[in-house]
């Protein structure tokens, strides 16, 4: 097993050693004109996984009419959304471009 010496383990920035912390996704849903906040959010590891969630949440929603499930993240930025057509019977996703600051 290969062990370092003392002079060489790492000397660069401590920080980079630390996961990066589980972004927090939220899930608004409209129908009609209402809009319902969610407060809470949901830790999950990325944005497939928030597309996967609102994917779910929406057809677990019993509904007569058009549905749109908005996914933002913890800055509040919109990054994704599912759109139920019920007339139709079709969902429709639309995931936001997502810009590195």
């Amino acid at each position: 097993m290969w062990r370092a010496r003392e002079s060489e383990a790492f000397q660069g920035d401590p920080s980079l050693l630390i996961d990066p912390p589980t972004p927090r996704y939220f899930f608004d849903v409209s129908d009609a004109g209402d809009v319902y906040q969610d407060a809470r959010g949901a830790l999950l590891p990325g944005i497939e996984s928030a597309k996967e969630r609102a994917l779910e949440m929406v057809r677990n929603l019993v509904a007569n009419c058009d549905l749109v499930c908005t996914v933002r993240n913890s800055d509040g930025s919109q990054i994704l959304q599912i759109e139920l057509n019920a007339e139709r019977r079709m969902l429709f996703c639309n995931l936001k471009r997502m810009e590195r600051i």
